[in-house]
């Protein structure tokens, strides 16, 4: 008898083949695709920031909570703050600790950074949003960081007096993670000649360690000297006030630390141990009142706040 032939074993074994190469490619695609929803990435550039929300300013509420600071024309609170994901100190999540120390500053314009957005824990979109409510300020979010296919966490502004666009104005990266964006806006301060506002121009940064990226701090200070006058830059800098780049800024005529004033002392007891003040804000064609340093268990960053007045008016010509 004939022996039979071997040819069916071989196409099966064939087919186990193709199939196991097959599956192995759907398995190492799907991977890819996985690693690529969980890793970091820069912030959709062609999403649109803006403004959500109407401050409260003028009403009963705004009078008790935000905006209250400002009481008289051409003046406006500002704070600066790195809200640490609206984690405590403690690393554990609490957005309201977070209002309650906003609501206490008073402020007319709040710059935050690394504030959470949808892809982290906010169910309602951008934790901005919630802030906005609870302080009666119009907010804005910028992202930073995207992953799980949104934005991951960003920068924000809160804000009490009228707004003009946000800008998303993305900062240089060769490491691929630890992305920065900086934001670029315009806020209206009332005054006497003006009741619709006078503008002023902020950029709210948060920059990487300058020995871990180049070229960040350098962006953010030519935009801070070519903007219009009066302007802010305030935000995390990741670096202390006597860093070569800070104080090339500083000896620029008409360029101001708004935080000049204070105690040495006091800005260090407000820091965890070991750390340096590292959040700054300078000013262009404004005055400079008081100003504080509030330590909070609300994040791992102390509140700075300070009150700033527009140059005043020439009087009318007779």
């Amino acid at each position: 008898m004939d022996a039979p032939s071997p040819a069916p074993a071989a196409t099966r074994s064939s087919g186990r083949t193709a199939t196991t190469l097959l599956l192995g490619a759907v398995l190492g695609a799907g991977a890819v695709l996985v690693a690529g929803w969980i890793d970091r990435a820069p912030a959709n550039p062609h999403d649109t920031p803006a403004f959500v929300g109407a401050p409260l300013r003028g009403t009963a509420a705004g009078e008790t909570t935000a905006g209250a600071a400002s009481e008289s024309a051409g003046t406006f609170r500002l704070v600066a703050w790195n809200a640490h994901g609206l984690r405590g100190a403690d690393g554990d999540y609490n957005p309201a600790l977070t209002v309650q120390w906003l609501l206490a500053s008073r402020f007319d314009l709040a710059l935050l950074q690394e504030v959470p957005g949808p892809a982290d824990g906010a169910a309602e979109g951008p934790a901005s949003g919630m802030l906005g409510r609870f302080t009666g300020s119009s907010a804005a979010f910028v992202g930073t960081e995207r992953r799980f296919g949104e934005e991951h966490t960003g920068n924000a502004v809160l804000s009490t007096l009228p707004t003009g666009p946000v800008h998303r104005i993305p900062l240089p990266d060769t490491r691929g993670k630890a992305f920065r964006t900086m934001v670029l806006t315009t806020v209206f301060v009332p005054t006497e000649q003006n009741p619709a506002g006078e503008a002023v121009r902020v950029l709210n940064v948060h920059l990487t360690k300058p020995n871990l990226e180049r070229g960040q701090i350098e962006r953010a200070i030519d935009l801070f000297l070519a903007l219009e006058t009066p302007c802010v830059l305030a935000g995390d800098f990741n670096q202390p006030i006597d860093a070569p780049a800070l104080t090339g800024l500083l000896a620029v005529d008409g360029v101001t630390d708004a935080l000049a004033a204070l105690d040495p002392d006091e800005v260090l007891a407000s820091l965890p141990v070991d750390k340096e003040k590292v959040d700054h804000i300078f000013v262009r064609g404004l005055t400079v009142g008081e100003a504080a340093v509030v330590p909070t268990k609300a994040s791992d960053h102390p509140l700075f706040r300070v009150d700033l007045r527009l140059p005043r008016a020439a009087p009318p010509t007779p």
